[in-house]
């Protein structure tokens, strides 16, 4: 299934500017992200809910030297440009 990420949640939960160094990336940003993803629409299973709220843990790419933290998406599946299934992942608020 097509996975789509809006901008705003491609910058809170993924983006890794070089200059802050290789501590992490984000093909691995990418991938904790897909997996937490994948868990939480596993334990959602068919409650028919619009949105599935998605927890991971990152460090801020603002903060490159600070812990981990939570961030929490929304995880929508829904119909893409050809009536077909895709998967957002959105902040929470945002369509």
């Amino acid at each position: 299934m097509p996975v789509a990420i809006t901008s705003e949640a491609w910058e809170e939960g993924v983006a890794w500017p070089e200059p802050a160094g290789a501590q992490q990336n984000e093909n691995e940003r990418v991938r904790e992200l897909l997996r937490a993803s994948y868990q939480a629409a596993i334990a959602a299973g068919h409650t028919g809910a619009d949105r599935i709220p998605v927890r991971m843990w990152r460090v801020p790419a603002s903060e490159p030297g600070a812990g981990r933290r939570s961030l929490v998406l929304h995880l929508h599946i829904g119909p893409g440009d050809t009536s077909l299934p895709v998967v957002t992942i959105m902040l929470p608020g945002q369509d």
